[in-house]
């Protein structure tokens, strides 16, 4: 097996972000990837420590598309900007969604993101510890939501939605009377629905802060 020149930490994980992204997360092994850079196994170890190093390091990579330059735009359109931004990027990595969901923050790039965006919570008016709520609760969304998009993808392993709807047709409507008044009206709208969400949340911290006027004043744009 020939050996790569110049191979460092950064070149190993594009690598296998790109090995992921071709075959899937289950398919990651430390020899999958040597193979990929063309290095022995063992040689892998010079720049990713364990298995779980290299999932950090993913995970990193996928936090590093996050950025959102500082504006003059009143905070519930910061919220819903960075709401959307946090969408696109993991989907965009569609198939490192349950690394970023479930890695430890522990990259000094990464906790600048989150400094950056206690920041603005804080400068909103929350307090410290309602900020860290309000962030948790926007990137938990974020995730959830991402991950429902995600099962409705048979591509890279979601749900057969054709036959999870015949499924749901075959539900006797006297005994499931709110769900057989949704069979027959269409995918769901994922963006109409997200965008919902990301209302719902900007609206708690309007209340948290007492700010109902810049909430409603962006509710009308």
């Amino acid at each position: 097996m020939g050996k790569k020149r110049n191979l460092d930490r950064s070149k190993v994980l594009a690598a296998a972000r790109e090995h992921v992204a071709e075959q899937g997360l289950d398919r990651l092994t430390m020899r999958a990837l040597s193979a990929r850079v063309g290095v022995e196994a063992a040689s892998l170890y010079s720049h990713i420590k364990d298995k779980e190093d290299l999932l950090d390091g993913l995970a990193e990579l996928v936090f590093a598309e996050v950025a959102l330059s500082p504006s003059d735009d009143p905070w519930p359109r910061r919220f819903e900007m960075y709401s959307h931004m946090l969408r696109k990027v993991f989907l965009d990595n569609a198939r490192l969604i349950t690394v970023v969901a479930t890695r430890p923050i522990v990259s000094i790039s990464t906790i600048g993101l989150i400094e950056q965006a206690l920041g603005e919570l804080t400068a909103y008016g929350l307090d410290p510890e309602r900020a860290v709520y309000a962030l948790d609760a926007l990137v938990s969304f974020v995730v959830g939501h991402t991950l429902a998009e995600i099962s409705a993808d048979p591509d890279i392993g979601g749900h057969d939605q054709e036959e999870i709807a015949t499924q749901r047709a075959a539900l006797p409507a006297e005994i499931f009377p709110h769900v057989a008044q949704t069979l027959g009206s269409g995918p769901i709208d994922r963006d109409a629905e997200f965008a919902f969400g990301v209302r719902l949340l900007i609206a708690g911290v309007a209340e948290a802060i007492d700010d109902r006027a810049a909430f409603n004043a962006w509710a009308k744009v």
